[in-house]
C-alpha cells in the first residue's frame, strides 16, 4: 500500500505518479476531498458531491510501469494505491457498501488445474473478468433477488485472475471461489458412480 497526502489550494489540480512493483491490478482511491474529480489519461471519472465520498481507479499494470493521475479537490485529501484482494478456494470475503458507485477488486491463483466456479452476490452489482488486453469483460448482473449462479473457469496449476465487482447499492456483499461438485451418474444396471476430483497426497476428506 502506498499512501501520500496532497495539500492543495481550493480545485488545484495535482498529478500523481504510481509505478507497479509487479504485475496485477491495482487500486487509486481519493479520500477526504469535499469535493473533487479524478482523472488519467483518457477518462474523467465520477465526481465527490460531499465530504468523505471517495473517488476510485481500478488498473493493470505490468511489473515497472508507470500510471499518471491527476486529481483535483478542494482542502487537503489522501491518495491511496492498493493491491486487488487476493482469495483463496472456499474462503469467501465479505465486506459491506456505505455508498454507491464503487468497486473491489480480486485475485485468485489456481492451486491446481482444472475448474473452478466464483460467485458473487449481494445487494445489487455486476461482476467483471480481466480479459484479454487488460480490458474488463462484462460476465453478469447479480442482486439479493437473483442470485448469482456462478461463473465456470477452467484454470491451469498457478493461473491468476482477476474480477472486479461493481456494486449500485448500499448493503453487504460477498465474493468467493469453490471447486464444482462431483458429477453423479447411473448406469443401466443401477450402479451409481462419480468423476471425483483429484487431492493433493498431503490432503485429508
Amino acid at each position: 500500500t502506498d499512501r501520500s497526502r496532497g495539500l492543495g489550494d481550493v480545485y488545484k489540480r495535482q498529478v500523481w505518479e504510481f509505478t507497479a512493483p509487479s504485475d496485477g491490478v491495482y487500486t487509486l482511491t481519493v479520500q477526504g476531498a469535499e469535493t473533487g474529480a479524478l482523472y488519467d489519461t483518457t477518462d474523467v471519472l465520477p465526481k465527490a458531491g460531499r465530504e468523505g465520498t471517495m473517488l476510485q481507479r481500478g488498473f493493470y499494470l505490468e511489473a515497472g510501469e508507470t500510471a499518471l493521475f491527476c486529481v483535483q479537490a478542494e482542502a487537503s485529501y489522501t491518495v491511496e494505491v492498493t493491491r486487488a484482494q487476493e482469495i483463496g478456494l472456499c474462503s469467501p470475503v465479505r465486506f459491506n457498501a456505505a455508498f454507491t458507485g464503487y468497486e473491489r477488486f480480486f485475485s485468485f491463483t489456481a492451486p491446481a488445474a482444472g475448474s473452478y466456479v466464483f460467485h458473487a452476490a449481494g445487494e445489487s452489482g455486476w461482476l467483471y473478468k480481466l480479459g484479454e488486453n487488460a480490458v474488463w469483460k462484462l460476465y453478469r448482473h447479480f442482486s439479493a433477488s437473483r442470485p448469482d449462479s456462478g461463473v465456470s473457469l477452467t484454470l491451469e496449476k498457478g493461473q491468476r485472475v482477476y474480477f472486479r465487482i461493481a456494486y449500485t447499492a448500499i448493503g453487504s456483499y460477498s465474493f468467493a471461489v469453490s471447486r464444482p461438485a462431483p458429477e453423479v451418474s447411473v448406469s443401466d444396471e443401477g450402479a451409481v458412480s462419480y468423476t471425483h476430483l483429484t487431492l493433493p497426497t498431503n490432503s485429508r476428506v
